[in-house]
């Protein structure tokens, strides 16, 4: 996978729709730039114009991607493919299960290393779960999640101003385990051999993607291609899988930000960084 990152040329990336090395190439076209200077000026404005015409292209074809997703769906229950229904059910089910399995095994080590009873922790930090339960959005729990950590549960500003943007950036493990259960499920109903060699690499990319995973909308969908690429999954399934994906993405994003509460609070102790909780 590592490997595979680096093209032969500068044209196979874009003529595969190879995301990794599209963005090697921009990487280092972008740091060329930068230190040519000036020279690159013609360029930086082509490239910019280039960039909103492509943005502008986008954002026709994202209004017009519930209707592929809803065409897909109806092909497969008209054609009753029922492989890539049980896809969806293991893929959904199995989420919501690692999901919770998540919210326990952070409850039980908060409160083993913080002395903080299991009912008090769920009541201070029920304010941003529920955001994210309803809304989806990270960004929209933002400020109550700091708010929470510094007020509700004690922990010092100095450590929540930058572990809170931090952690809702890169400690995402409900989407780790989503795009891993995706994978699986998807490998097993397609016939792939699932060897424990292949399951641990489908876990190292999806903890990779979970942290890389933009957060912005569509963000989980770039990085599925990326999954189904690498681990040479069938395409087939990618529509069903991104469908049941706008429904996960709501409690995964409040398991996300309790996971990470939890975790900031046990380092605030760890690092003598801890107030008094009100």
């Amino acid at each position: 996978m590592v490997l595979d990152i680096v093209p032969t040329n500068l044209f196979t990336p874009f003529s595969r729709g190879n995301t990794l090395q599209i963005l090697f190439v921009a990487i280092v076209v972008g740091l060329t730039m930068i230190v040519i200077g000036e020279e690159t000026q013609q360029v930086a404005v082509f490239a910019e114009q280039r960039s909103h015409i492509v943005n502008s292209i986008m954002g026709v074809i994202g209004k017009l991607v519930p209707l592929f997703v809803f065409g897909s769906l109806f092909n497969i229950i008209a054609g009753s493919d029922v492989s890539l229904l049980l896809d969806a059910g293991k893929f959904f089910f199995g989420t919501l299960i690692g999901c919770l399995v998540i919210l326990i095994s952070h409850i039980v080590l908060a409160c083993a290393m913080t002395r903080i009873s299991p009912a008090a922790l769920c009541r201070k930090t029920f304010s941003t779960f529920l955001i994210g339960l309803t809304t989806a959005s990270s960004s929209a729990a933002f400020a109550d999640n700091l708010k929470v950590c510094t007020e509700k549960l004690g922990i010092s500003p100095k450590l929540a101003n930058f572990a809170v943007p931090f952690g809702q950036i890169l400690y995402k493990p409900g989407t780790a385990v989503m795009y891993w259960f995706a994978a699986v499920s998807v490998a097993e109903t397609s016939g792939l051999t699932v060897s424990a060699a292949w399951a641990v690499t489908a876990l190292v990319i999806s903890i990779v993607l979970s942290a890389a995973t933009p957060p912005i909308p569509g963000g989980t969908t770039a990085s599925f291609s990326i999954l189904f690429a690498q681990l040479g999954l069938p395409a087939e399934s990618f529509a069903i899988i991104l469908a049941l994906n706008v429904i996960q993405e709501f409690f995964r994003t409040a398991t996300n930000l309790f996971a990470g509460q939890c975790v900031v609070l046990t380092a605030s102790r760890s690092f003598g960084m801890y107030g008094k909780e009100n």
